[in-house]
């Protein structure tokens, strides 16, 4: 029962009623109700379809619609009834089963500096659907949080606290619910930046925010950092990173750059003259210095892998 209590997507799609706590007795199927949209899909005379909500119990968070004509359901028995409903187990997708239909929700924050427009279509395009706002209140079904960002440092706190917005950022990063920085929004969470003088940060991640130490009148390397750039990961385990060639290519613009105080948030590193920060990773934390949404097919796989989390 309790696996299903902690779900939101499960209570989403099929309430809290004790009769569907059963399903748990089979963790690696997947639960396939139907979704009482029958009347809106047609396959031929004579042949009524169903619409079902298929819930994959290995990773619940990912809810499907699969339309399956009467004659064409795959192996399966009924399990409870509730309200003349069948619920039915399936032990694997058919080819029926394709259709997403329960996406998961990502709050976008829009304190104004945020490349929101291109995250927004990037989530889009992986399967999310994303709500853009400066409202806390507007992210209370929101299953990930991502915190966009260009432009000045100083600026940047300042609207998160004249919008209220820094307790949201607080609290959900304590939550343990996914959550992504992007560019000015990893730099954010450190102590302290340098960028035209010394400012406070939201002091989540320990370390502070630098320049890169490079003189365009001596120097080769100019700054800012814009271009595309490999990243190596630090970690075994990379669940971002899941379907992605070693050493991709993301794209950078950036002048500053993240040196977290502790080796072990970083996650991503990058070369640019000297090796730097590219990502950092604590928990349930993530944030990259580059950006996904402006980095082809890397980024739009990282954005998926990161709805993929739990």
């Amino acid at each position: 029962m309790e696996f299903f209590e902690e779900n939101l997507a499960i209570r989403r799609a099929f309430g809290t009623s004790p009769e569907l706590f059963r399903c748990t007795s089979v963790p690696s199927l997947e639960v396939l109700a139907t979704n009482g949209v029958n009347s809106c899909y047609k396959n031929g005379p004579g042949v009524p379809p169903l619409a079902y909500l298929a819930v994959n119990l290995s990773n619940p968070q990912f809810v499907q619609l699969a339309i399956c004509p009467t004659r064409n359901l795959p192996d399966s028995r009924c399990l409870v009834s509730r309200h003349g409903v069948p619920i039915l187990i399936f032990s694997r997708f058919t080819p029926e089963v394709k259709l997403k239909f329960m996406k998961p929700i990502v709050g976008i924050i829009d304190y104004q500096m945020g490349n929101l427009r291109s995250v927004e279509k990037a989530i889009e395009r992986v399967g999310g659907q994303p709500v853009v706002s400066s409202d806390p209140e507007a992210f209370s079904n929101a299953s990930h949080l991502i915190l966009p960002g260009v432009g000045a440092f100083r600026d940047a706190i300042a609207e998160l606290e004249r919008r209220h917005l820094v307790p949201l950022v607080h609290d959900w990063t304590k939550s343990g619910k996914p959550f992504l920085g992007i560019c000015l929004g990893l730099q954010m969470l450190l102590d302290t930046s340098h960028e035209g003088g010394v400012h406070r940060g939201l002091g989540i991640i320990p370390g502070e925010v630098v320049r890169f130490p490079f003189s365009t009148s001596v120097d080769q390397l100019k700054v800012p950092h814009m271009g595309w750039n490999r990243v190596h990961s630090t970690r075994t385990d990379d669940p971002l990173l899941a379907g992605i060639p070693d050493s991709p290519y993301f794209y950078f613009v950036h002048s500053y750059y993240a040196a977290p105080k502790h080796a072990e948030d970083v996650w991503l590193e990058s070369d640019y003259g000297k090796p730097f920060c590219a990502a950092i990773r604590r928990d349930n934390i993530y944030a990259t210095q580059f950006h996904p949404e402006k980095s082809q097919s890397n980024g739009l796989k990282l954005l998926q892998n990161f709805l993929e989390l739990s």
